[in-house]
């Protein structure tokens, strides 16, 4: 489950009073599955947050076990509401299987496409009208100038797997005989907004969670989308269970909440990177969050690839809030390794070493405090030009919310000492590490940067 727009600022209470009602749209919602067999909100209600967005707030004290939510089976949105449709029968011929959320995105899409005729229809106007995962990025913004690597590539996999499944897609409906389709050509906006309101709002179902529906034969189908329930936000560590009984599908908390708070629900133990791409958002001071560091930037010789191998170097390469990964140490101590050392380094024996031998090297600090810096001078680079960007897109403001975040994260490694002249008279920074190491630039080439380093003494 996700939202639109929750750049969250900072975590903070929010009562009754900083709370306004929300527009129509949510009332029509809540009117229209009271019509059906809904019971109603029960101890929340729908509230518009400073902080998030719209969002559930209680009306009364809650207490550890007390439902919070509970909606018919009638009303999730699952693969099997678009197997009953008049997609249904192209939708179990296709081969190779489509998936659950490709086929719930058609669905989704050919609702929309209905307009008033929808029986859906005030599901459908309370979504949002666009999201801000990198899916929703611009196609100008997908550039190494305005996002990292890790960042970029997970960016330009959103925009793929959109035009695959459009494609697919369009496949689909032309081989369909159904009426409701005639004349349609499915646009990429229409497919996009489909696929990531199903990538944003789904929640997923576990397999004991048996939402009454025959097997579809559908590939993943393990997602729902709830209406209503899908207007929860995210907080890590709140925590509440689900179960099914008496035809709804139910919410529990397992901590009490104070009346006029707003009620928070886990989307899962994810870092920033993670959040962004699922949902459009970040946390700040996400204590998971990782700065990815690209494979690239810390070579290995021809000659380390043995001892990687047997070291089982993988390519988590990243640096954290309490420190760096194992991967990214492991490879640093291989690439600084004489030349004669490499042909007998016994790569078991380095995955056993720890953290502090692999950082005792001097030659490993000073390319770990030069890698560091580098990674702050990039960031900042991408930052820069995204500021010069006219007219972003609110997808690509999320992106500069998450370079942000992981600059704090880098701030508990590398800072900014002094300014000193150079032999060439150009004043540069002079930068501290955690290690003990101070970091001096020399020559810069675009937004890596080359950099020496001077080891401290005295740490």
């Amino acid at each position: 489950m996700g939202r639109t727009k929750r750049v969250r600022r900072r975590k903070r209470a929010v009562s009754a009073e900083s709370s306004v009602d929300v527009d129509g749209r949510l009332a029509e919602l809540v009117g229209w599955m009271r019509r059906h067999r809904w019971s109603g909100p029960g101890p929340l209600r729908p509230a518009l947050f400073p902080d998030t967005g719209r969002g559930l707030l209680s009306r009364r004290p809650l207490q550890p076990g007390a439902t919070l939510v509970s909606i018919p089976l009638s009303l999730l949105v699952s693969s099997a509401t678009a197997l009953r449709s008049e997609l249904g029968a192209a939708l179990r011929a296709a081969r190779p299987a489509v998936s659950a959320q490709l086929a719930v995105s058609l669905w989704l899409a050919l609702e929309r496409r209905r307009g008033a005729d929808s029986g859906w229809r005030p599901y459908l106007a309370s979504l949002p009208s666009a999201y801000t995962t990198p899916a929703y990025c611009e196609p100008r913004e997908l550039s190494a100038d305005l996002l990292p690597e890790a960042l970029l590539s997970a960016a330009r996999l959103q925009h793929a797997a959109v035009r695959r499944n459009l494609l697919r897609a369009r496949r689909l409906l032309r081989e369909t005989s159904a009426p409701c389709v005639a004349g349609w050509e499915l646009s990429e906006e229409e497919l996009r907004h489909a696929w990531v309101t199903v990538k944003t709002r789904a929640m997923c179902v576990e397999p004991e969670e048996d939402l009454g529906n025959a097997p579809s034969g559908l590939k993943d189908d393990n997602c729902a989308l709830a209406p209503f329930l899908d207007l929860f936000n995210h907080r890590p560590g709140a925590t509440v269970y689900s179960s099914v009984s008496d035809g709804c599908y139910r919410l529990m908390t397992e901590h009490g909440v104070a009346a006029g708070e707003q009620v928070f629900i886990d989307y899962g133990p994810r870092d920033n990177l993670q959040l962004v791409l699922d949902y459009g958002f970040v946390v700040p001071g996400n204590e998971r969050d990782a700065v990815p560091v690209p494979a690239e930037w810390v070579p290995l010789p021809v000659a380390a690839q043995r001892a990687a191998d047997d070291a089982r170097l993988r390519s988590f390469l990243s640096v954290g809030r309490e420190g760096y990964s194992r991967d990214l140490l492991t490879r640093l101590y291989l690439a600084a390794l004489p030349e004669q050392e490499l042909a007998t380094v016994d790569g078991q024996e380095v995955q056993c070493m720890s953290l502090q031998e692999l950082t005792a090297p001097s030659a490993v600090r000073r390319a770990l405090a030069a890698l560091l810096v580098r990674l702050v001078r990039h960031l900042e680079s991408c930052l820069a030009a995204q500021r010069a960007l006219p007219a972003p897109s609110d997808a690509l403001r999320v992106c500069s919310a998450l370079l942000r975040e992981w600059l704090l994260v880098l701030q508990g490694h590398v800072w900014e000492l002094d300014r000193r002249p150079g032999a060439d008279g150009v004043v540069r920074p002079v930068y501290g590490t955690r290690l003990g190491d101070v970091v001096t630039e020399s020559v810069i080439h675009g937004a890596g940067g080359e950099l020496t380093v001077e080891v401290c003494a005295d740490g």
